[in-house]
């Protein structure tokens, strides 16, 4: 049996990296050495030195390199995956789009990275059903992908149980021809949609690929190396028209220097736009701490919006099995937020999570400076419980570190809306009018969340994420009264 070494492995991983851009964790490390194993095993080779050889003188497109890719990237998916995001192409991004071309009567979709093609025909469905005389326009909605096996499928247009198995029986009726539990896309469907292989890395892109009002590439850059992130970003900025959209997985941007887009916070996903002037060396989301704001007020202690210092205790916002509970006790404990938050995902393989987990994802992610997820999870919890305070006053945090008072006021009047007694939305309140020098009405709102909390336990938290108690909220109040007469 062949003898595989660590060296080995590292040239194997960097021509694969080269090629498709893709970074190894530990686990697809482990991955990456099976599957040399086995092909030198299938093509009766000794050396290692041997199967690169091979690998160098072959395209991606051929088999040796078609079962590599196979390997390492997982092509499952299944129709409308993430329920939230096409929801928002549902009821606003979509409709939008169809408004503005609505004189031209002409889209283009591209699903990058579309494996069997679910998200292609999921977008298909979702014009199909917005586009009234959708037969007079001319759409193209194209998938595209390095897997050629996942494209054959893509191209056919007949799918299992599995595919499907969150749609219900009227969307199967209506858009499939069904065979027991074969699912074949009906013609009126297919007709809309174009499947080519590609490599997203490739120096430039096929012409078909300019004037795109929609891209989706969702899980897909999870795989990838920061520099291939960055090449295709910069591909995906000259197919797109000025004013059209990308959306990518939840979270697969966050952290990166982004300078050819700009994001836009909605309930169900972040969406992006062509930055029009570029900005340099913009960091995505690195947003001031609240700290660094000037206060205009007069020198008073700072209570502050942190969302750097507190550490939140998990007990108060989720709870899980003993193991993944300590588990996740000690990832918080030791501030080791972005391995909580794998944590958290892993708990869910289909990504629906309860109340609960998207609070705590919320909070895990304002810990790590991540504030457009940070507020993604925010809105989902709400979604799932509108009448929650938590999610709110993070919310609030959120909008003050981002600067916009107005929006955190509102957030903070919701609240009050649904709980005239809330003592500390009174007491945030208070903050904003101190920053505004409208001393008069913030002291009278600081009066109004002191009697409250007469009647509350001194013990009791008000805000998990900040670990606020009564007892603090009582002694900022006073030190702020006593300073202030």
């Amino acid at each position: 049996m062949p003898v595989v070494t660590l060296p080995d492995i590292q040239k194997i991983r960097d021509l694969v990296g080269d090629h498709l851009g893709f970074s190894f964790s530990a686990i697809e490390h482990q991955r990456l050495e099976k599957t040399v194993y086995r092909e030198l095993e299938h093509l009766n080779l000794d050396l290692v030195a041997e199967y690169l050889t091979v690998l160098q003188m072959s395209t991606i497109w051929e088999p040796v390199w078609q079962r590599l890719i196979v390997s390492l990237a997982n092509p499952e998916s299944y129709f409308f995956r993430d329920q939230s995001q096409f929801e928002l192409l549902r009821s606003k991004i979509l409709p939008e789009l169809i408004q503005r071309r609505a004189s031209e009567k002409t889209l283009k979709l591209w699903s990058a990275g579309c494996a069997a093609g679910e998200e292609v025909y999921s977008l298909a469905i979702l014009l199909k059903e917005l586009i009234s005389d959708i037969d007079t326009w001319q759409i193209t909605i194209f998938g595209t992908d390095i897997n050629t096996e996942a494209l054959a499928i893509a191209e056919k247009g007949e799918y299992g149980e599995f595919s499907l198995r969150l749609q219900d029986l009227a969307l199967c009726e209506q858009h499939f021809t069904s065979d027991g539990d074969r699912h074949q896309i009906k013609p009126e469907l297919r007709q809309f949609v174009e499947f080519h292989p590609l490599n997203l890395l490739d120096s430039t892109l096929p012409e078909c690929f300019q004037d795109i009002d929609l891209i989706l590439c969702r899980h897909v850059f999870i795989h990838l190396e920061t520099q291939a992130i960055a090449k295709i970003l910069a591909h995906f900025k000259q197919a797109l028209r000025p004013d059209g959209y990308l959306i990518t997985g939840h979270s697969e941007l966050y952290g990166l220097t982004l300078t050819d887009f700009r994001a836009h916070i909605y309930a169900g996903s972040l969406i992006y736009q062509p930055q029009l002037e570029p900005q340099s060396n913009l960091a995505m989301f690195s947003l001031p701490s609240f700290t660094n704001l000037q206060w205009q007020s007069s020198p008073l202690p700072e209570r502050g919006l942190k969302l750097s210092d507190p550490i939140f205790d998990p007990n108060q916002v989720v709870q899980y099995p003993n193991q993944s509970q300590s588990q996740l006790n000690t990832l918080i404990r030791h501030r080791r937020y972005a391995q909580a938050i794998a944590l958290l995902e892993q708990q869910s393989s289909n990504g629906q999570y309860n109340f609960q987990t998207h609070y705590t994802l919320a909070c895990l992610h304002a810990h790590l400076g991540q504030y457009p997820p940070a507020a993604h999870h925010c809105y989902q919890a709400l979604e799932l419980n509108h009448m929650s305070e938590p999610p709110c006053y993070l919310l609030a945090q959120i909008a003050m570190i981002q600067g916009e008072k107005d929006e955190a006021k509102r957030i903070l009047l919701q609240i009050l809306f649904f709980n005239t007694e809330a003592a500390l939305a009174y007491y945030d309140l208070a903050q904003i009018y101190y920053l505004e020098n409208d001393g008069e009405h913030a002291q009278s709102l600081e009066q109004k969340a002191f009697a409250l909390l007469q009647d509350l336990d001194l013990d009791q938290v008000l805000d998990p994420f900040r670990q606020y108690t009564v007892q603090q909220l009582y002694d900022e109040i006073n030190v702020r009264q006593a300073l202030i007469s």
